[in-house]
């Protein structure tokens, strides 16, 4: 079985993570996604509570066939790294395969990820990228990544969504309608709980 991997804060999870891990089942043939919310993120500080991060994400996923919320990362104590994540998959799954799924911005942050040398033995990489734009660097560091790590990347034509989570954050800090943005469940819990209006107290 190939299992896909979407790892992130989640915070708010969008439409455009939605495509994307969609997108790995019909691209790349993955079996199973399993969306993996950090817990407590080694590079960056949660704008909501984990909590409520977590309940969005099972209102984003819910219903989806081939889906499931994996809470590995979230009840881990300490930091979140991928690569223990991916040692505790493999003790889990021993007999399938991993392709982690990330856009191709995160292409030239992977050799700083904490011990990328292990991570690339124990995962395939799906990356999102624009069918019709040629990016020079981009190329580049996949070239180099395979030759120095033997990783393997799996392309997945995608489209430009201009949508990220600090942006939907903003908007919503300002009053600002996202509903389109996110999927309608998640929108609905936010405007209840009146999520990320502190933003701008």
């Amino acid at each position: 079985m190939v299992i896909g991997i979407m790892g992130g804060t989640f915070d708010p999870v969008h439409n455009g993570h939605l495509q994307m891990a969609q997108a790995a089942q019909t691209q790349l043939g993955c079996d199973r996604v399993l969306w993996i919310p950090t817990g407590l993120p080694p590079h960056k500080n949660t704008a909501v509570s984990n909590e409520d991060r977590l309940a969005m994400l099972r209102l984003a996923t819910d219903g989806l066939l081939g889906h499931e919320v994996d809470l590995c990362e979230y009840r881990r104590e300490g930091y979140s790294r991928t690569v223990d994540t991916l040692r505790e998959l493999h003790n889990r799954y021993p007999n399938d395969s991993f392709v982690f799924i990330i856009g191709a911005d995160i292409v030239l942050q992977l050799e700083h990820w904490k011990d990328f040398a292990t991570v690339s033995t124990l995962c395939s990489f799906g990356v999102a990228v624009r069918p019709t734009v040629a990016d020079s660097r981009l190329e580049e560091q996949l070239e180099y990544l395979k030759k120095t790590y033997q990783t393997e990347f799996l392309r997945m034509d995608f489209p430009h969504i201009p949508l990220s989570s600090s942006a939907i954050r903003e908007a919503l800090a300002w009053g600002k309608d996202v509903s389109e943005q996110v999927p309608k469940a998640v929108y609905a819990y936010i405007k209840e709980h009146n999520l990320y209006k502190e933003l701008m107290e």
